[in-house]
């Protein structure tokens, strides 16, 4: 399944949206399961948005948002959100078993809790705060 360049389409707002619940799966009868390439896409969902895919990729400012909780997984494929943003107001979980979850420069976040089981994280460590950026008493 592809879902790139949202901002392409007609009306600027592309993408795969649910007034309710999405889910997205990508499974086929004989036990594999397909890719998602949402590259600088837009997956959103008003309440609980979920995924049982094979490799899923959020990068290149790519979004994925659920307004509920947002449950991925990947079947021990990779699970790639570099340069892009997952983001759920309740809980986010993302599960690529054997697989790879990959986040350079990109943006994991939940309102809840946030679960990520891998076997492998490229998550570099967020930078060392600067003095600019470091809370002041102010007098």
């Amino acid at each position: 399944m592809i879902n790139t360049n949202a901002a392409a389409y007609a009306n600027g707002k592309g993408g795969i949206l649910s007034a309710d619940t999405l889910r997205i799966a990508t499974g086929a009868t004989d036990g594999s399961y397909g890719r998602v390439d949402n590259s600088a896409g837009f997956i959103g969902s008003k309440n609980a948005l979920s995924a049982n895919t094979g490799e899923f990729i959020n990068g290149n400012s790519g979004t994925v948002l659920g307004q509920s909780t947002v449950s991925m997984a990947t079947q021990g494929a990779a699970y790639d959100n570099s340069g892009g943003q997952t983001l759920a107001v309740g809980n986010l979980q993302i599960d690529s078993g054997s697989g790879e979850v990959k986040n350079v420069d990109g943006l994991i976040r939940s309102g809840a809790m946030t679960t990520v089981r891998a076997a492998v994280s490229t998550t570099p460590p967020p930078p060392e705060p600067t003095e600019a950026s470091k809370a002041r008493t102010l007098p």
